[in-house]
């Protein structure tokens, strides 16, 4: 059964400022939330702002003039929406460049020079062999897995079952997923996407995530580096 949660009342949109972080907390429910899934429901069309996506909160910058629709879908633990959230703004003021997208098209940038230096330069910033101690390397190894197809397996050899992943991004273009794929191989991180029906526009989407892991520590560590990396808030999801 499908519980309907309340938007927002139905008033004037919220009025914020172009330029200025917002941030919106997680809707909440007597019903348990498994996963959320944040996106922009409107923006406006020269808006090239990004969500910073958290299981607690979503975060983004209006860069420009005009109004902007958050959805939040909630979902319970078998993949069931159990409620839509709305949050709507006005933004005003100058356009705004989000500081963030600048950062990600210096990376553009560096990605179009050579790529013997490419590598050399992302491997000093974000090589898990530079980020992981000695201690703690092995494990994190062991925990990972590199995928080679879009259908990692579940299981290790020795059949210890994977337990979590961590969530990156989603989109509904199968290309936007690509590129943010290969931009978190390159980084060093282990990256896939996984399709899923979307249960609203009954359409394909997919998510990009990173690694499989027997336990959440492991995976905390490695969503911390990405995060860090990218200047954005990954979370953990359960695997079924």
């Amino acid at each position: 059964m499908i519980v309907s949660l309340q938007c927002e009342k139905k008033v004037e949109r919220r009025v914020i400022d172009t330029g200025k972080p917002l941030t919106i907390l997680s809707p909440k429910t007597d019903t348990p939330i498994s996963s959320i899934e944040w996106y922009f429901g409107k923006k406006p069309i020269k808006s090239s702002t990004n969500l910073a996506i958290s299981f607690q909160s979503v975060r983004f910058i209006p860069d420009y003039q005009g109004e902007y629709d958050i959805v939040a879908e909630l979902y319970n633990e078998t993949n069931k929406i159990i409620g839509v959230n709305i949050f709507k703004y006005n933004a005003i003021g100058s356009n705004y460049k989000n500081i963030s997208l600048d950062k990600e098209k210096q990376i553009e940038n560096i990605e179009s020079t050579k790529i013997d230096s490419v590598n050399e330069k992302l491997d000093t910033l974000s090589n898990l062999d530079t980020i992981l101690n000695d201690t703690n390397q092995n494990k994190i190894k062991k925990d990972t897995i590199v995928y080679t197809d879009s259908n990692p397996k579940n299981t290790v050899n020795n059949n210890e079952k994977f337990n979590y992943t961590i969530q990156v991004y989603s989109f509904p273009d199968e290309s936007e997923a690509n590129k943010k794929i290969q931009k978190l191989k390159v980084a060093g991180f282990d990256a896939y996407k996984i399709e899923f029906l979307h249960p609203k526009y009954n359409k394909t989407w997919y998510r990009v995530r990173v690694g499989m892991f027997i336990d959440f520590t492991s995976a905390n560590v490695i969503a911390k580096k990405i995060d860090n990396h990218f200047k954005i808030n990954t979370w953990i999801d359960k695997l079924n």
